[in-house]
């Protein structure tokens, strides 16, 4: 079990995230997150490249006054994607290959794949992650992939933003700002987590939760590795990776944290050795 936490792929993996991430290569890093393979991820990146393609002669002749027309008649139109509202938190709607296959998904990765297409046709699309819910601007246009590509106004955005926080949170202009591609990852990997966590399968939350420490190694990210190794069994990972997190930030709460786990996880590894 211990053992199977973490492989070799899937520390090629996470580098691979990394670098994607850096690289501003949305749809790379998603392929990492699955740690599909060369030959395995050939299929994903063809399909999106192929609706890119058509995506950008169809522009050429419409005009890009017809830019989310034209995607909306791709991606929904056509191609079929929508939302799953019915597993809206089955791990699947997190994972691209899942979605290319299912033509269903959670918003924030139909809104990638909005991001990648555009991207390749040329055309503006950048991801909008509202509290509880993420769309996309096509141009200057606001819309809901999750929502078969539904235009939304701004008063559309207030609405969600307030019946997903139970009034609680008025729409401000922060919430209507590009995301960055490491934010989306957070935000796909934290997703994935949940979702892990519901399904109780370890190997995968495990695999989750650590691949986000390495996207992000934020103090709050490098506890719940920590903590979530030490739920599996695996006690010396686990010490590592608090005597990891005092190393990088001594003085925050986490590290305050990690400081009462150690005392009796040092107790536990000596006596395993």
């Amino acid at each position: 079990m211990i053992q199977s936490l973490w492989t070799p792929e899937d520390d090629k993996a996470a580098g691979a995230l990394r670098e994607a991430s850096a690289d501003g290569d949305l749809l790379g890093a998603m392929v990492a997150i699955e740690g599909l393979d060369k030959e395995a991820s050939r299929a994903p990146l063809e399909l999106v490249q192929a609706w890119g393609n058509e995506a950008r002669h169809l522009v050429s002749r419409r005009g890009r006054h017809l830019a989310l027309d034209t995607l909306r008649q791709i991606l929904v139109d056509e191609a079929g994607f929508k939302g799953d509202r019915e597993d809206y938190h089955a791990p699947q709607n997190s994972l691209l290959s899942d979605v290319l296959l299912r033509r269903r998904g959670l918003p924030i990765v139909l809104s990638a794949l909005w991001m990648e297409v555009g991207r390749r046709a040329g055309i503006a699309v950048e991801g909008v992650g509202m509290p509880g819910h993420f769309i996309v601007r096509v141009e200057s246009q606001l819309c809901d992939p999750f929502d078969s590509g539904r235009s939304l106004t701004r008063e559309d955005c207030a609405r969600i933003v307030s019946e997903l926080s139970g009034g609680k949170l008025p729409l401000s202009e922060s919430m209507l700002k590009a995301n960055t591609t490491s934010q989306i990852l957070e935000r796909i990997l934290r997703n994935l987590v949940k979702s892990y966590v519901r399904s109780e399968s370890s190997l995968e939350l495990y695999r989750s939760v650590r691949l986000l420490a390495s996207l992000n190694p934020s103090p709050a990210n490098l506890l719940s590795h920590g903590r979530v190794a030490e739920k599996s069994g695996a006690f010396t990972l686990a010490l590592q990776t608090y005597e990891g997190l005092l190393a990088r930030h001594p003085s925050c709460m986490e590290a305050r944290l990690a400081r009462q786990l150690i005392r009796p996880l040092k107790k536990r590894v000596s006596r395993l050795n």
